[in-house]
This record gives C-alpha cells, sequence and structure tokens, in this order.
C-alpha cells in the first residue's frame, strides 16, 4: 500500500505520559548536555545564575560528584568569564525531594574548597527546580542563586523550531514541572 504523506487525523490518541516516571537525573543529564555543548545554553544559564552576562568559554562540566565528607554536587559547571575569572556554578537539582539537613551549606562548603584549591576564583550555588517548589522559602533556603525550570523550558521553548531537539528538552522539563504539580 503506497502512503499519500497526508496524515490520518481522526485516529484516537495514546492516553499516556510521555515519560512515566521522571528522575531529576532526567533532568541533570539535559542540562549537563546543554552545558558541554551550547554556549549559548552556558551564557544563559550562567546570566540566570548571576544577574548579568558573565559568560565567557565554558571549561568542563560533571554530573554527580561526590565528596566523602560534603556530599553530592548535582552538577558542577567550570567556566572562563568574559572577566578573566574562572567560575564554578554547583547546581543542586530537585524536583520534589524535601532538602537534606545542611545541604545548601555543604554546597558552599565544596565550592570554597575547590576556591581553596585553585580550582576556580568564584563560585556560586545554585538551586534547580520548579517555581512551585521555589516558592516554599525552606525549600532552598541558603543558595545563592536559584533556577526554575519553567526558565529552562522557556530558552528550550524559543529555539524549538531552529533546533527540533530543543522542542524535546522542553517536552522532558515541562514533564517535571507536571510532575512536582502532582506530587
Amino acid at each position: 500500500i503506497m502512503s499519500t504523506g497526508t496524515p490520518v487525523t481522526n485516529r484516537p490518541k495514546l492516553d499516556a505520559q510521555f515519560i512515566s516516571k521522571l528522575a531529576e537525573r532526567d533532568v541533570d543529564l539535559v542540562v549537563l548536555e546543554e552545558l558541554s555543548t551550547s554556549p549559548e545554553f552556558g551564557d544563559y544559564f550562567s546570566a540566570l545564575a548571576f544577574g548579568r552576562p558573565v559568560f565567557g568559554t565554558a571549561v568542563d562540566a560533571w554530573h554527580s560528584l561526590n565528596d566523602g565528607l560534603l556530599g553530592e554536587t548535582d552538577l558542577l559547571f567550570v567556566f572562563d568569564s568574559n572577566e578573566g575569572q574562572r567560575i564554578a556554578l554547583l547546581i543542586e537539582n530537585k524536583i520534589d525531594a524535601p532538602p537534606q539537613p545542611n545541604q545548601a551549606e555543604r554546597y558552599s562548603l565544596r565550592g570554597e574548597n575547590g576556591k581553596q584549591k585553585g580550582l576556580w576564583d568564584d563560585f556560586v550555588t545554585i538551586i534547580l527546580a520548579p517555581a512551585r517548589y521555589l516558592e516554599s522559602t525552606h525549600n532552598n533556603a541558603g543558595y545563592a542563586a536559584e533556577i526554575s525550570y519553567e526558565e529552562l523550558m522557556a530558552f528550550f521553548l524559543s529555539r524549538r523550531y531552529g533546533e527540533p531537539r530543543c522542542g524535546y528538552k522542553a517536552k522532558v522539563i515541562r514533564e517535571a514541572i507536571e510532575q512536582n504539580r502532582r506530587g
């Protein structure tokens, strides 16, 4: 049977979630890929963290770095600023899990530790989560910056026509926001 290329519009739609159970790691890997491959995203993300453009050149990005004493950093992004400083973004990602005791403080200590070792000149601790999560002050207390999933989704949506993969990534982030809403 030959296809005419005309879509059949009267078919029933599959009633299912895009991703049945989204985990924080899924969002981590979307963000990690963008920080590792897209200077435009690195610029956007770091400007959200600092409230102004600071990005120069990416150095590298890592996922799930563990310090035996100070715990885990979900994402670490290191870049050289447009002012010549080496900057680290230490990112805690949350969909709906409650914060761990002293989690923000341990992020700051890991940042200071890297600074003392000469790995970077300055750092910012960030909590990345759905806006609804961030609205609860006990969830984000102690981080230097907040970045919402909605801000990430806006970035991807604004590029979805030029880069179809951005539409997919916006869909992943939207599913994480919906999962947080559903609880």
